[in-house]
């Protein structure tokens, strides 16, 4: 899968963060990536439910914001949880992105809080 919102992340990002974390998810294989801008306050809450739905996580964590991005697989049957989880999850105000691959074709979401 073509990891096109990790791309987008890391696109201001120094050379040193690009290779790190674009290396970590190189072999992470999956048909469903996802970045949230999340409250600070509970951003391991987030990272933690993130992986208990079998994503792998990166969170990017300054002294004014906390996004996580996840990359995985979403199968049909968990789809529209996933979806409603994500809308819970985001900052209010602020945009979920979701790019997914399936059989129609890729997509890229964005859900608004």
């Amino acid at each position: 899968m073509k990891k096109v919102v990790l791309e987008q992340l890391l696109a201001d990002k120094p050379q040193e963060t690009k290779l790190k974390v674009g290396n970590a998810f190189q072999s992470v294989d999956g048909n469903f990536e996802f970045a949230a801008s999340v409250s600070m306050e509970i951003t391991q809450q987030r990272m933690d439910e993130a992986s208990d739905r079998g994503f792998i996580v990166w969170c990017n964590k300054d002294a004014k914001s906390a996004i996580i991005y996840g990359a995985g697989d979403v199968y049909q049957d968990k789809f529209v949880d996933c979806m409603a989880w994500l809308k819970t999850i985001g900052v209010k105000g602020e945009t979920v992105i979701v790019h997914l691959e399936g059989t129609d074709g890729e997509k890229l979401i964005n859900i608004e809080n």
